[in-house]
Formats: C-alpha cells, structure tokens, sequence
C-alpha cells in the first residue's frame, strides 16, 4: 500500500517536473511568425537558431526596399502569450 502511494506521488512529481520545464523553454523562447500588411512577405523567429526580432525587421526593412512598398507594416501572426509579457 505505502509503495503505491509512494511511486504515484513520484510520478506526479516527475511529471510535473517535466511539464514545468516544457512551459519553462516555450515561455522564454517563443517563435512568433510575422507578415507584411500587404501578405506578400513573411517571416518567423525560430529562437533556438537564433533569428529574433531584430532579424525580422532587418529583411522587412530590405523587402520594403526591394518592393517600393513604403506604405506596408508589420503584423504579427501568433497570438499573444499572457503568461510571457515580453515575448
């Protein structure tokens, strides 16, 4: 009886553990996908390899460049996380 109880709570805690750390790594690398207002350009951050916002308004400047397309704006695709203001 006490082992059942002990290995069920083991479980619940490593369990726990694991999906802590899953929402941990989302929560602090998100990848948001963005497009022009005009849907003919888009783009996503993928964290991991290491393109980030700043990557994405680098070729959204060189497509409005490249596309006389100086009235476009960019829009981002994902939503929201709350738990995560920043991202």
């Amino acid at each position: 009886m006490t082992t059942t109880i002990i290995r069920t709570i083991f479980i619940l805690i490593l369990v726990s553990g694991i999906m802590f750390l899953l929402g941990f790594i989302k929560i602090h690398n998100p990848d948001v996908s963005f497009e022009s207002s005009d849907g003919r350009w888009g783009d996503s951050e993928v964290q991991l390899k290491g393109r980030d916002y700043s990557v994405i308004e680098e070729g959204f400047r060189r497509y409005k460049l490249q596309c006389n397309a100086s009235d476009v704006y960019l829009v981002r695709n994902t939503e929201k996380n709350w738990i995560n203001v920043l991202a």
